[in-house]
């Protein structure tokens, strides 16, 4: 569980330092924002110790990241999915 709690906290320093780097008011900026909340959360419940709540299937995060994102950003797209991948696996176990 550690690994995943450090890999959560690097993705979202890397997501605020991403959304940080679009103007506040862009498309970009806010969806990449409202991921570093979500992963902000998952990551506080795994800290915590408390019971694993969230839920999102893969093809609504990659809907809700839209495709100009996940083409520009495809790496980290890539291990926003592995960690949520693993969060779940974790939070079905």
């Amino acid at each position: 569980m550690e690994y995943l709690i450090k890999e959560g906290r690097e993705l979202l320093q890397n997501l605020k330092e991403l959304a940080s780097s679009y103007h506040v008011k862009s498309d970009m900026h806010e969806k990449l924002s409202w991921e570093a909340v979500g992963i902000g959360g998952m990551v506080g419940q795994l800290v915590s110790g408390s019971e694993l709540t969230y839920s999102l299937t893969s093809s609504n995060l990659e809907k809700g990241w839209g495709r100009e994102l996940v083409d520009s950003h495809p790496g980290l797209f890539k291990r926003v999915y592995k960690f949520r991948d693993a969060y779940y696996r974790a939070k079905n176990t």
